[in-house]
């Protein structure tokens, strides 16, 4: 509408640039609509655990024996990154939290298992 009226007023350049912008937008919300359904979710029993992500509708998953599970957190290039570790497997875990939330998390998860 403010293109037009640019336009209207014989600034018709305004027109490329408002389409890129209209572009823009329209990428930003498809972006965010490709994670529309993205979650993680980390359940531990007294025997065992079940962790799974949905990233983009790519889902991965581990469960097993609790006692065999290990959460590892390190900084890595200034930021805290929590993993965990499974029957020779690493997954990254928490990323969507910043890296406050993963350190309480990383406390927590600490507790629940016993300090391992």
């Amino acid at each position: 509408m403010m293109a037009a009226g640019a336009a209207a007023l014989g600034a018709w350049m305004v027109f490329p640039f408002a389409g890129a912008e209209l572009l823009l937008v329209w990428l930003s919300f498809q972006a965010i609509g490709w994670h529309d359904n993205d979650y993680e979710v980390l359940r531990i029993s007294d025997q065992d655990f079940c962790w799974e992500r949905n990233d983009r509708g790519r889902i991965c998953s581990l469960h097993g024996n609790r006692a065999w599970m290990q959460v590892i957190g390190e900084s890595v290039e200034g930021k805290y990154q929590l993993y965990l570790r499974y029957a020779g497997r690493e997954e990254p875990i928490a990323k969507l939290l910043s890296d406050e939330q993963r350190r309480s998390l990383s406390r927590e998860l600490a507790r629940l298992l016993g300090n391992r």
